[in-house]
């Protein structure tokens, strides 16, 4: 990619946040809701991010390359393929604090379902006065905990069900 390309790719990523800013002071992106040259927008980005084989940097106006940290630039790449295939991308500061229902929403169970799992022990939180109040990253730590031994319990069905000659 050519410095020129990178600039514009820049461009397009600022004006595409300048919008989204204007429309919404929340920190969710909803491609539903982007205009059409916002989702072009995304498009070509992917296709510069995968294009390039040259370290990833943004090229100011004045033509000074900064190179993006691997992190950063591959965080770039997920939320921009996330958006293209329509997801809802949401960021949310690890230290934020859910309320008992928010974290159901983001599990996809019931709210008695996540006031369980705090009873149980299973899910941290803390109360602020008569309300309970969960950390996202105590919600992210639970739920991938959850997922993993899921995915376990998925793998023994499949082997024994192998080992019985059923799959």
């Amino acid at each position: 990619m050519v410095a020129n390309e990178s600039f514009i790719a820049f461009i397009l990523f600022a004006a595409m946040n300048q919008q989204l800013a204007t429309r919404t002071q929340s920190s969710r992106f909803d491609p539903a809701e982007f205009a059409p040259q916002e989702l072009d927008s995304v498009k070509h980005l992917m296709e510069l991010f995968l294009s390039d084989t040259r370290p990833p940097a943004l090229v100011d106006e004045r033509g000074e390359r900064t190179e993006l940290p691997k992190p950063v630039y591959e965080l770039l790449v997920k939320v921009a393929s996330a958006l293209q295939e329509g997801k809802v991308i949401t960021l949310v500061p690890e230290t934020q604090e859910l309320t008992t229902q928010a974290a159901a929403n983001l599990l996809g169970v019931s709210r008695p379902h996540v006031v369980k799992l705090i009873e149980d022990g299973q899910l941290p939180c803390h109360k602020v006065g008569a309300h309970r109040r969960i950390r996202m990253k105590d919600l992210l730590a639970f739920q991938r905990l959850r997922d993993q031994s899921r995915r376990e319990a998925l793998d023994e069905m499949a082997r024994r069900a192998q080992e019985a000659g059923l799959y």
